[in-house]
């Protein structure tokens, strides 16, 4: 009896340490995500002790128990607070941006993301891809940086990268990049760049003879604004 007794009071005073933890970190953005798993143990541990002993002793797991779910509550509205807080400063930084064209040579960072043409050139052949008459090929030199220096507590701070959301804008067209030719140094169409790390590579588009084009990152002339939230910057390219 004495031993069933030793054992529950250690049962307790887990159950208090689990949900006084989740009760600290909850106010903590990612952080949070760790003690949401100790209020999940110390609800679950509470419930199995209640059922095993057929609900005595409710009283004294009462406040363990109110005390984790009150710190999923937090936990969750934090967590809400920091996306809504996210969304608005990309939204601020997309308007921003979208203000003005951005010389070759700029960089343009947002959040850990940095981009930077590096240098144009106007082709008239690459490789064995030829232009449709009275067009060029267009050849920009992109730099992709991940400026990170540490992974915020959400296990993964690589920055994620992909082709399609560039296009160039020549006049009222958007006109895609060239995909799926081999072309010299062609930026893989997709892939994920380590802290601190950088690609650097080529894009490559079709666009009229004597034009002057704009690199386009983010979205299209066309698109709803819904996609405010995607922020959004161009190049001048000439």
């Amino acid at each position: 009896m004495k031993k069933e007794s030793k054992n529950n009071q250690v049962l307790y005073i887990i159950t208090v340490i689990l949900s006084a933890f989740s009760l600290i970190t909850a106010w903590i953005p990612y952080v949070n995500l760790i003690g949401v798993l100790s209020s999940l143990m110390a609800v679950i541990l509470i419930i199995s002790i209640l059922i095993k002993s057929k609900g005595k002793g409710w009283k004294k797991y009462s406040v363990s128990l109110l005390i984790s779910i009150l710190a999923i509550v937090i936990t969750v509205t934090v967590q809400m607070s920091v996306h809504y807080v996210h969304q608005i400063t990309l939204q601020k930084s997309s308007a921003q941006l979208k203000s003005k064209a951005f010389k070759i040579g700029q960089s343009i960072t947002i959040e850990t993301d940095q981009y930077r043409v590096n240098s144009v050139s106007f082709l008239n052949q690459i490789a064995n891809y030829s232009p449709n008459p009275g067009n060029k090929i267009i050849a920009i030199s992109l730099t992709i940086k991940n400026t990170a220096t540490k992974d915020f507590g959400t296990g993964d701070a690589d920055l994620p990268y992909a082709t399609n959301m560039f296009h160039i804008q020549s006049g009222n067209s958007d006109i895609p990049l060239i995909t799926g030719k081999n072309l010299p140094n062609e930026i893989p169409a997709q892939g994920k760049i380590d802290i601190k790390d950088s690609i650097t590579g080529t894009l490559y588009a079709e666009v009229p003879a004597n034009s002057h084009p704009k690199l386009v990152y983010g979205r299209s002339q066309n698109q709803a604004s819904t996609n405010d939230r995607i922020p959004s910057f161009s190049v001048s390219l000439t």
